[in-house]
């Protein structure tokens, strides 16, 4: 079985966090080692795990209260990071895959688009932010 990561992302609009989508991703421990330190150590980890974030979304909270009591290294990482991850996604190309075949896309534009073309962003869209953990 090994560990699973469960992803949810969220928006920032007008101040209000809101849930925008919850991918599966595919089980890459150096991806995990990446973005956490978990499962894989031969990678410097954007964040150590911080925990939920003090005001999450009702569905990410919602799904953390089922898997609470295994769940792993619960954290997130700001957009800023998340920028980080798809700059070193694009680089090392040992996960095998691009950064909008993991996580998807924020109203059409990349995740690490959001901040290198902000013109393109949504009226109104403030941030985001990618909050998980893990499960063995």
């Amino acid at each position: 079985m090994g560990t699973k990561i469960t992803l949810h992302i969220e928006v920032k609009i007008e101040g209000v966090w809101h849930h925008l989508q919850n991918p599966r991703l595919p089980q890459r421990y150096l991806l995990f080692g990446k973005m956490a330190g978990v499962r894989d150590d031969s990678v410097e980890p954007l964040a150590k795990p911080k925990g939920l974030p003090d005001d999450p979304t009702f569905l990410t909270v919602y799904d953390y209260e089922y898997d609470k009591a295994d769940a792993l290294a619960v954290s997130w990482l700001s957009s800023e990071e998340v920028h980080e991850l798809c700059q070193w996604l694009a680089a090392d190309k040992r996960i095998g895959y691009e950064s909008w075949d993991l996580f998807g896309f924020i109203f059409g534009n990349s995740y690490d688009g959001f901040s290198d073309f902000p013109r393109d962003n949504r009226p109104g869209l403030e941030d985001f932010r990618f909050v998980f953990w893990f499960t063995e």
